[in-house]
């Protein structure tokens, strides 16, 4: 199955809406997300808009989309891009839908998050991200797209969230 993975316009809102509440449905959030399902649910649509909408602009944050031929929307991931003397970036928000799993758009949404921070004379050096230690399929994805521990940590209610890092490769 082919997947367009295209950073989020301002008129796709509702889709961001949509598959964020879907990721945050997902048994697995309680480890890999900060926001509940509970809480996100609550935002109003003018915050889905302004988040849409910061992503097309491209300054500070890009989510991208990985959209199926068929027009569902089958994962998505945020850059955060900060701009300082040393440019680094995070990805969060991290999200591929079940069933659309192990075909290979997860590693395409995160080279084109990788790509998106590090582009350019301006890029990052460096892209990090977090991913709990229970969550050991997102380990291995990172892990075999270049992460490596930085052995920074931290604790939460449901156990060790590791940082990962992958430097910048030219």
């Amino acid at each position: 199955m082919g997947y367009d993975i295209r950073p989020v316009t301002a008129g796709e809102w509702r889709e961001l809406k949509e598959l964020r509440l879907a990721a945050l449905s997902d048994p697995a959030a309680s480890i890999a997300f900060l926001t509940t399902y509970a809480q996100a649910s609550a935002y109003p649509d003018e915050r889905w808009q302004e988040n849409a909408q910061a992503s097309e602009s491209g300054h500070g944050v890009v989510t991208y989309a990985a959209v199926a031929a068929d027009g569902d929307w089958a994962g998505m991931a945020t850059v955060l891009l900060e701009t300082a003397d040393q440019p680094k970036a995070k990805v969060v928000g991290f999200y591929v839908r079940p069933e659309h799993r192990r075909t290979g758009v997860a590693a395409e949404l995160l080279q084109a998050a990788v790509a998106r921070a590090t582009d350019g004379p301006a890029g990052a050096e460096s892209v990090f991200l977090s991913v709990h230690e229970q969550n050991v399929r997102a380990q291995r994805l990172y892990e075999a797209q270049g992460f490596v521990r930085t052995g920074e940590t931290e604790e939460d209610a449901t156990g060790t969230i590791w940082e990962y890092v992958r430097k910048r490769t030219s």
